[in-house]
């Protein structure tokens, strides 16, 4: 009996039971793991987020402080890179200050060729991934024209956001002081949106090249939003246009909808 007993007392796990805790270990394990993967791409869309309001950051500084770019201002490398004066033979001297300051390129979220959304179903057209910081020399506030001149900052040309993070949309609210409250100006989709700032204030420029008198604002409020691809989930870049303030939105609604905000 008492061999009995004892041999009763050791006997492990049946097979059953074994399966069973198998079982919970691995739906707790997806779980957790399927939730650390949703908080990693949340990351990644606040990253990409905060990036850009530095950059834009960045830029607004430059601006504001009048910097100069590597560039030869006269002489007969007039606009082309340098290091030294030398580069710039015939009069020429190295480091000019653009003269429409600095900003940020971003590409179009509008396919008018089927009238339709990057984001949406049947477009053309891959919503924005990256964006260039340049300096603008040509002179024409707001506007990145390569062909005028401009130049993109060093290892800063298309500058590449997180993985599955994309510009979704953008639209700007003007002030004007005869008329309550917010209109719509002139939007840039969908060829897309450059904003600048130029010494000595603060405040961003935006060029919209729609026919036909294409035109820079100013003091405008520019509102940028950013998806992650994967969870559909959406952050908000906010430029004051008045008082220049640079922010990030998270908490504005469930649908990614880029207006209205209060």
């Amino acid at each position: 009996m008492k061999y009995f007993s004892l041999s009763k007392r050791r006997e492990g796990y049946s097979l059953l039971e074994l399966v069973i805790s198998i079982s919970i270990f691995v739906i707790i394990s997806t779980i957790v793991m399927n939730n650390f993967r949703q908080g990693q791409k949340m990351d990644d869309l606040r990253t990409g987020a905060i990036e850009l309001v530095n950059n834009f950051r960045e830029v607004q500084t430059l601006g504001m402080s009048g910097q100069v770019v590597n560039v030869c201002n006269g002489g007969d490398n007039d606009l082309g890179s340098c290091s030294t004066d030398v580069d710039c033979p015939n009069g020429g001297t190295c480091g000019l200050v653009p003269i429409g300051g600095f900003g940020i390129s971003i590409g179009k979220v509008y396919d008018t060729s089927v009238w339709k959304y990057c984001y949406e179903t049947g477009s053309t057209i891959d919503c924005p991934t990256t964006y260039t910081l340049f300096a603008d020399l040509s002179g024409t506030a707001g506007k990145f024209d390569v062909g005028g001149g401009d130049i993109p900052l060093a290892g800063k040309n298309n500058y590449a956001l997180p993985k599955n993070v994309r510009i979704r949309d953008y639209n700007v609210s003007c002030s004007w002081q005869d008329s309550p409250g917010f209109t719509i100006c002139p939007n840039a989709t969908p060829f897309g949106i450059d904003i600048s700032f130029r010494p000595p204030k603060p405040t961003p420029y935006f060029f919209t090249p729609i026919p036909p008198k294409p035109k820079t604002f100013a003091e405008q409020t520019i509102r940028i939003m950013l998806e992650h691809k994967s969870t559909g989930k959406c952050r908000m870049v906010m430029i004051n246009g008045v008082s220049g303030e640079i922010s990030e939105i998270a908490d504005f609604g469930s649908d990614c909808n880029i207006f209205p905000l209060e």
